[in-house]
C-alpha cells in the first residue's frame, strides 16, 4: 500500500485494490538474495563484510517505474485500468462456459487480432473501422470486449486457450487455487508436491520455483507438528539437562 502498488491496481473509476496474495514478502526476498550476493562479491574482493538493509516498501516501489516516471515529467497521475493494458487491445479476462471459468488473452498488433478473429469465427472484425489497428482498438475496449466474450462464453478455457495459441495469440486460463494443484503441467515439472503428514496424509502443496540442472529442488517434509522439535531444539542445540526439559513439560512452559 505504502509503496503505490494499489493507487495503480483497480478498475478505472473504482476504488484503489490490494493484490490478492502476499506479493510483497516473496518479491522482498529476491531482493534480499541479490543484496547478499553482492555483499559475497564485496568480500571476496576487499574482505569486508557489509550490513544489509531491505525494506518491503522501497522494493515495492520499483515496480512502478512508468507510473513514477509519468508523474516525474508531466505531473500526471497515472489511471486504472483493471485487466486492460495501455498500448494494447484487446487485453483482458473473459468469461468462459461454465461457473467461475475465464481465460485471459492479451492481444499484441494488427496480425495477431486478425488471428484472434479468425479463431473466433468473426473475420468482419478486422474490417470494422473501429478495431482495424492498435490504436482504434484502445478507443473502442467497450464495444470490442463483449464481443469476444460472446465466444469465449460459448466455450471452455482451455478449448479457447488451445485455439488462440495454435495461431500465436497469447491466452491462458484462469485458474484457481484446486486446479493449480492438479494443472498437469505443474505437476509435471515437479512444482506440484505431495508431502505426506504424520496426521492428515499426503497433501498437495507448490514447491520451489527453479529448477537446477533439469531437477526440482524437493519437499524434504511436511511442517511440523507442534512441539515435534522440543526435545531438539532444547536439549541437543541449547543443551538443557533431561531433568529440566523435563520440569519443563510437566509445568506446561512447552508442550
Amino acid at each position: 500500500l505504502f509503496s503505490g502498488l494499489a493507487s495503480v491496481t483497480g478498475h478505472k473509476g473504482s476504488h484503489p485494490r490490494i493484490m490478492g496474495g502476499l506479493f510483497p514478502d516473496a518479491f522482498s526476498g529476491c531482493y534480499c538474495v541479490l543484496a547478499l550476493l553482492e555483499a559475497l562479491y564485496h568480500r571476496a574482493k576487499t574482505g569486508e563484510g557489509q550490513y544489509i538493509e531491505v525494506a518491503m516498501t522501497e522494493a515495492l516501489a520499483t515496480i512502478l517505474p512508468e507510473a513514477v516516471m509519468e508523474y516525474a515529467l508531466d505531473g500526471t497521475e497515472p489511471e486504472r485500468v483493471g485487466n486492460r493494458h495501455k498500448e494494447k487491445a484487446p487485453h483482458n479476462v473473459f468469461r468462459c462456459q461454465g461457473e467461475e471459468n475465464w481465460v485471459a488473452i492479451s492481444v499484441d498488433g494488427d496480425s495477431q487480432f486478425q488471428a484472434l478473429a479468425q479463431a473466433a469465427g468473426s473475420p468482419g472484425w478486422v474490417d470494422d473501422p473501429r478495431f482495424a489497428t492498435s490504436e482504434a482498438r484502445l478507443g473502442h475496449q467497450d464495444e470490442l470486449d463483449p464481443l469476444i466474450e460472446n465466444w469465449t462464453k460459448g466455450l471452455q478455457a482451455p478449448d479457447v486457450v488451445v485455439r488462440l495459441q495454435a495461431v500465436g495469440v497469447p491466452a491462458g486460463p484462469v485458474l484457481d487455487s484446486a486446479q493449480v494443484l492438479a494443472d498437469p503441467h505443474m505437476i509435471d515439472r515437479g512444482f506440484v508436491q505431495s508431502p505426506d503428514h504424520p496426521e492428515v496424509g499426503p497433501r498437495p502443496m507448490g514447491a520451489f520455483a527453479w529448477g537446477v540442472d533439469g531437477g526440482r529442488p524437493g519437499v524434504a517434509r511436511s511442517a511440523p507438528l507442534l512441539g515435534e522439535h522440543n526435545r531438539k531444539v532444547i536439549q541437543e542445540l541449547l543443551q538443557v539437562p533431561d531433568h529440566e526439559f523435563k520440569r519443563l513439560m510437566e509445568q506446561g512452559v512447552i508442550g
